[in-house]
């Protein structure tokens, strides 16, 4: 259980996102810098990435947020749902700013996702807390 890791493979889907499948077992999920919202056919894609990844386990998810991006009603609904986490252990989301700590909190209020769901300011803290998770569960 490290939170240093390599990346072992990677996906990019073209002005969506790219995710990373780090040696440690996290899947960390980047943003394409021109992305403005995050719908449902983004989360969707990230969830057949999750099953490729990992043969169909739960994975433990790691955003590092650099940047705004707004994600539609429709999205938002769609990650609380069980569907929406079918692939994901827990997700960990990486805080830079007072604004997208207060964006966040709403969100977990108004859409309460089905699965462990936290806000961190740092990735150590993030990939610590995932890590935990991910042990208790094999």
């Amino acid at each position: 259980m490290s939170i240093n890791s390599t990346t072992v493979d990677s996906v990019t889907v073209e002005g969506s996102f790219t995710a990373l499948l780090l040696s440690n077992g996290i899947v960390e999920i980047h943003w394409h810098p021109d992305l403005e919202q995050v719908e449902v056919i983004h989360l969707t894609q990230i969830r057949e990435i999750l099953f490729q990844f990992g043969k169909g386990k739960k994975m433990p998810i790691f955003f590092p947020v650099k940047q705004f991006v707004a994600i539609s009603k429709e999205a938002r609904a769609d990650a609380a749902t069980e569907a929406g986490g079918i692939y994901t252990l827990a997700n960990a989301v990486q805080l830079n700013n007072t604004m997208q700590q207060l964006i966040f909190n709403f969100f977990m209020v108004f859409n309460m996702p089905k699965i462990a769901t936290r806000a961190f300011t740092n990735r150590n803290d993030a990939f610590e807390w995932l890590l935990q998770l991910e042990a208790a569960n094999k």
